[in-house]
């Protein structure tokens, strides 16, 4: 029998597709806020766009969905999360209270940097699919992008 972890994404890959893409079928187990977070884009992508991370914000929260996947789905993402790092952090879930789940930190931050549309798209699409509240949703469609 396989373990089954809960990964919490914030990013690109809370867009069920682009995860499937990367890692196969996936499991969306509820949606979860880390609290003391916010979403920034201050980890430099290799297009030299701005890529999403988590810095420490002590009256914010950080919105996302969370997946169940065993580690072999992780060593797949990890190849796709160049420049973060694995950690398990407390996400409060929607429906199952608080738990432990993994994400992925950046370990090399900027100050902001603005994402690329298509790459926003993929944010705002999970955000939207997955049924994040829609001042978060209006939050990020906020954000400029460069085009």
């Amino acid at each position: 029998m396989v373990d089954l972890l809960l990964y919490f994404a914030y990013g690109s890959n809370m867009y069920r597709k682009r995860l499937s893409d990367r890692i196969g079928f996936i499991d969306k187990w509820d949606n979860g806020t880390v609290l003391k977070k916010q979403l920034s884009f201050n980890k430099l992508g290799q297009d030299g766009s701005g890529k999403a991370n988590l810095i420490d914000q002590e009256d914010e929260k950080a919105y996302g969905v969370i997946y169940q996947v065993n580690e072999s789905d992780l060593i797949k993402l990890d190849r796709f999360e160049v420049g973060y790092e694995r950690k398990t952090l407390e996400v409060q879930s929607d429906n199952n209270g608080y738990l432990k789940a993994i994400l992925y930190l950046a370990n090399n931050l900027q100050d902001f940097i603005s994402p690329n549309k298509e790459y926003m798209n993929h944010i705002l699409r999970g955000a939207e699919e997955n049924g994040l509240k829609q001042n978060y949703i209006d939050y990020l469609k906020s954000i400029p992008t460069i085009d």
